[in-house]
């Protein structure tokens, strides 16, 4: 879906040069044109939950059900989605200016990070999206009586990728959401509702591009 409002958003740039350039008359219209707009996707939206994400390290299969989470220090949400950026990147000549805008929103009453690892097809790292160390996350607020989240933890930032890293992302397909978080000093309580909670991720990316039409 990211990369087809990037085609969208191009072709509708297109269309208004072309539009201008048939207006006026007296001009012959190029034989191509070089656009170097910056455009602003959609990249991931995902949440991320006991029921579908949870990993626990040492424990390749488990039941869920009569697991108790409370005696784990730290659990981890894990899930893989499509990159569309490497659908941008073969369609375009060059990508000259990239920002990720990260918006994060926390149900767990405890500390959690987020690390995100861009891999290629053949499931190899060839980059990660905060460095040197994972980004710390606000704790939600939730009601140990209920369980209900009084107030969920926000944490936001963006991330500027220079020239020769933007290169390095090019084989990058998929992105890996890798969160980890902390049970320690949890309230007993809010661990029979852990499976009500969940780490909601939203990735953007604001994008320069250079791009030749032929005409």
């Amino acid at each position: 879906m990211p990369g087809k409002i990037f085609r969208i958003s191009l072709i509708l740039l297109l269309g208004t040069i072309i539009h201008s350039c048939i207006g006026e008359f007296e001009k012959p219209l190029p034989e191509s044109i070089r656009l170097r707009p910056t455009i602003a996707i959609p990249l991931i939206n995902a949440d991320l939950n006991i029921e579908n994400s949870l990993v626990l390290l040492g424990y390749p299969q488990f039941d869920l059900d009569t697991i108790d989470l409370a005696d784990f220090d730290t659990i981890y949400l894990i899930d893989t989605l499509s990159l569309a950026l490497s659908d941008i990147q073969d369609t375009v000549e060059v990508i000259t200016f990239l920002e990720f805008k990260i918006a994060l929103w926390n149900d767990f009453p405890s500390y959690a990070e987020l690390q995100v690892y861009f891999i290629d097809d053949n499931l190899y790292q060839v980059d990660s999206l905060f460095y040197p160390n994972m980004f710390q996350i606000v704790n939600g607020i939730a009601n140990p009586d209920d369980g209900k989240v009084i107030k969920r933890g926000f944490s936001t930032t963006s991330i500027i990728y220079e020239p020769g890293r933007i290169e390095k992302l090019k084989p990058a397909t998929r992105a890996v959401l890798h969160s980890r978080i902390s049970n320690m000093g949890v309230s007993p309580e809010h661990f029979d509702y852990y499976k009500d909670y969940s780490l909601s991720v939203k990735i953007g990316a604001r994008i320069g591009i250079d791009y030749i039409f032929d005409l």
